[in-house]
């Protein structure tokens, strides 16, 4: 009796710390269903729901002045893609074979992290994409702050990006492109 007191002890005190890792490492891994917000210094929000992460990332969005739609980035431009969207029209379902939103392309999030330079397409301008440093930007998750990783690079025409450093969904957390956009929070309970 006393050995499984015991065992049952050590199972909770294993159980609580691995917890408290995974809490402290702040680890986060999106699945369908997340909701993310971004505010624009435009003055409106611009919010999306994940629908899928693969094979396409699949996302509806809305905006704050009244626009919304769905975009789905299809596996090829996520394997690829050196150009990035910024603009969405009301109504749209818009799939991109070529361009990226809201999240950057393999190769793109590859390169920023090795600190190597990569040529991007933005406001259909052509642009290299330097990495300058890692940080930390704290976001609201679930109405918790919460400290998470990210890439900051900065182009030759002076547009900042904030890329969450995260493999499998590196999604700009905040662009400063002559309008700003940045992540306000992440909801990951329905």
């Amino acid at each position: 009796m006393k050995m499984k007191k015991i065992i049952s002890c050590s199972l909770l005190v294993l159980l609580a710390m691995t917890v408290s890792v995974k809490a402290q490492t702040n680890e986060l891994k999106v699945v369908p269903g997340y909701k993310f917000s971004w505010s624009l210094s435009l003055g409106y929000n611009f919010d999306i729901n994940i629908i899928k992460l693969k094979p396409d990332f699949t996302f509806d969005w809305s905006m704050g002045n009244g626009s919304k739609g769905q975009t789905i980035i299809k596996h090829e431009a996520l394997m690829s893609a050196k150009k990035l969207v910024n603009y969405f029209s009301n109504g749209d379902t818009v799939s991109l074979v070529k361009a990226t939103t809201v999240i950057l392309s393999n190769p793109e999030y590859d390169s920023l992290k090795a600190g190597k330079p990569v040529n991007i397409t933005s406001n259909d301008t052509l642009q290299k994409l330097t990495f300058v440093k890692k940080g930390k930007m704290n976001v609201l998750v679930d109405g918790k702050d919460m400290s998470l990783d990210i890439l900051y690079g900065e182009t030759n025409l002076k547009h900042k990006y904030w890329i969450w450093d995260n493999k499998d969904t590196p999604l700009i957390f905040k662009m400063d492109i002559g309008w700003t956009i940045t992540i306000k929070s992440i909801t990951t309970k329905k």
